[in-house]
């Protein structure tokens, strides 16, 4: 190999060594954001029989249940029927589920009822106008 070759291999590895971390330093803080957010959101919902949850792990299972224990790594779901429990650590949680409707989704119910609301009460002023009579005279 040629000087020219082996030099232009020294600095595509050096290159490397200092390129590459920048790229991977996104990943390892958006993991953490999202095991921050589901390590509060399990909080938030609080530990006992009212905090009933569904779960969506990262592996595409889901779990139903209430949360029992929660700890700083992982916390535990209790199945209510079977009272089967399952540890479940932070980072394996794509997604944590209350029970009933999201927020959004009541929003947009409400929204719905408000329209429908609005819409009958202009179609009722709308009949009970009188608009101009043309009549024919004889």
């Amino acid at each position: 190999m040629s000087r020219r070759g082996l030099s232009f291999l020294v600095m595509v590895s050096l290159l490397q060594l200092f390129i590459m971390p920048i790229f991977a330093a996104p990943q390892n803080d958006e993991e953490a954001r999202h095991v921050a957010k589901i390590r509060a959101d399990v909080a938030r919902r609080g530990v006992g029989d009212k905090a009933t949850v569904r779960i969506k792990l990262r592996n595409k299972t889901e779990l139903k249940g209430y949360i029992s224990h929660a700890e700083e790594d992982s916390f535990t779901i209790t199945d209510a029927k079977s009272k089967r429990t399952t540890t479940i650590a932070y980072r394996d949680v794509a997604e944590v589920r209350g029970k009933g409707l999201s927020k959004g989704a009541k929003i947009a119910i409400a929204v719905g009822v408000g329209l429908v609301v609005a819409a009958v009460v202009v179609g009722i002023a709308l009949a009970n106008v009188s608009g101009p009579r043309i009549g024919l005279s004889r």
